[in-house]
């Protein structure tokens, strides 16, 4: 996917005001984002869909082979967040740095079009049990150097998370 038609779909999902922003804080060399959705279903359910059906609520809009399907976590230390390409191809996406199954979970990498750019990306998903289900909290912080800064990517890149967030409540609330 190219990078150009990545953010543009970054920047189109921003734009509508559907999604807003909480970008915690942002600079041109780096931002992070802050998301949190409460979810109707325990913790360990919540993991678990999160961890391994990610391939069937991740949106297809937000892969590099167009199809969300390809996607998989190996739940494992060092395992790959990644996605299988056309003609036996490969994206690492993220790597499992840390994991407390139906508690937290740690990656590094960088998400969709940061993985062309010169930064690095921290995203740490926590499952705490609250009224009504698990609130989801997923904290996503980039740094690196981008010509032009990376601040005025910050609020698309924390719209797509919000989006993905919004997707995983629906996949597991429909059981």
């Amino acid at each position: 996917m190219k990078i150009t038609l990545f953010l543009s779909v970054f920047l189109c999902l921003f734009s509508f005001g559907s999604l807003q922003a909480t970008v915690i804080d942002s600079t041109n060399h780096g931002f992070t984002t802050l998301n949190k959705v409460t979810i109707k279903a325990s913790p360990t359910e919540v993991y678990d869909h999160f961890v391994h059906h990610i391939g069937k609520w991740w949106s297809d809009a937000h892969s590099w082979s167009g199809q969300a399907a390809n996607i998989t976590i190996a739940a494992q230390l060092g395992g790959c967040w990644c996605e299988r390409l056309p003609n036996n191809g490969m994206a690492e996406h993220a790597r499992l740095i840390y994991m407390a199954p139906g508690e937290s979970l740690h990656f590094v990498g960088e998400l969709g079009p940061l993985q062309t750019l010169a930064v690095t990306g921290k995203m740490t998903i926590n499952f705490k049990s609250v009224d009504g289900g698990t609130e989801v909290e997923l904290l996503y912080t980039v740094g690196g150097y981008v010509k032009g800064g990376l601040k005025p990517i910050a609020g698309a890149v924390d719209g797509v998370m919000r989006q993905q967030l919004g997707r995983l409540k629906g996949f597991v609330e429909r059981g």
